[in-house]
């Protein structure tokens, strides 16, 4: 399974609801060049633990 990070519309701004889910490994590296639709219905939301912690801190555009 591969941790997504997810918000509303794909737009990343600050004040968007940003969501963490479950998608399968190899349907998520078959996606488009333009994304991957999270479908609610098939991929679980996810609260545990996450290799995301401090990834906006970073600062550097990474």
């Amino acid at each position: 399974m591969t941790e997504v990070v997810a918000v509303v519309g794909g737009n990343r701004r600050a004040d968007n609801d940003e969501r963490r889910f479950l998608v399968p490994s190899d349907e998520y590296a078959g996606r488009s060049r333009f994304g991957f639709v999270i479908d609610p219905v098939r991929h679980a939301e996810y609260q545990g633990p996450s290799s995301f912690i401090g990834w906006r801190s970073r600062g550097d555009g990474s």
